[in-house]
């Protein structure tokens, strides 16, 4: 009886499961091909100039790199390897991709909205005064190698931990394993919580600023 009802619990959450890589794998193809539109877009010559078409560049590039490696890289990867006595080391592969790319992107994702907010502090100071808005070549390189150093930094960091990420209980998303019997692992997760909510802190303050 509880083997059959086990059985039961089991094919439906296959079948969710299903479901939900379907669902977002349709929403993340939909928005990889905008953000390649909107690329091609912000590379033209008259909008190649203006202040914040960097950070919208970047952010394009973010949103294609988190599809086409955390969906279709791991799609491909479970349509190449069908081996049985794969599976298990398959899917452990691909839930630690998964969870890599998501910490780099998120981080990534809101390192660059945070530069985006105090460049606009910044630039509003200097309308203020009457000087140029353009950011220089060499500020720009400086700028947006610290923008993807601090993400790499952030998610190339649970390398060096044993087996750091798993499923979530409901098994539809991988994450960082939380909490943790392992004191190393704990202080990491710690880490990654207050890297991921700083820039976001930081741009706060910035619109608070803004609006006061």
């Amino acid at each position: 009886m509880n083997s059959s009802r086990d059985e039961q619990d089991n094919n439906s959450r296959r079948v969710l499961l299903v479901l939900a890589v379907n669902v977002s794998v349709f929403f993340v193809s939909l928005a990889f091909i905008c953000h390649l539109t909107a690329l091609v877009t912000l590379l033209r010559p008259e909008l190649r100039q203006k202040l914040f078409t960097p950070f919208m560049i970047n952010l394009c590039v973010i949103s294609i790199v988190l599809a086409g490696c955390s969906y279709f890289l791991p799609l491909g990867i479970d349509r190449l390897r069908q081996d049985v006595n794969e599976n298990a080391q398959k899917e452990t592969f691909i839930c630690s991709w998964t969870a890599f790319m998501g910490i780099l992107c998120k981080c990534a994702y809101s390192s660059t909205v945070c530069a985006m907010s105090v460049v606009s502090k910044i630039a509003l100071k200097r309308c203020t005064r009457g000087e140029t808005q353009v950011i220089s070549r060499k500020r720009k390189i400086i700028l947006f190698s610290a923008l993807w150093a601090y993400p790499l930094l952030l998610s190339g960091i649970p390398s060096f931990l044993k087996d750091p990420f798993g499923r979530s209980a409901s098994g539809l998303m991988c994450q960082l394993r939380w909490p943790s019997k392992e004191n190393g692992r704990n202080v990491y997760n710690i880490f990654a919580s207050i890297a991921l909510f700083l820039p976001i802190a930081i741009c706060f303050k910035a619109q608070y600023d803004f609006a006061r």
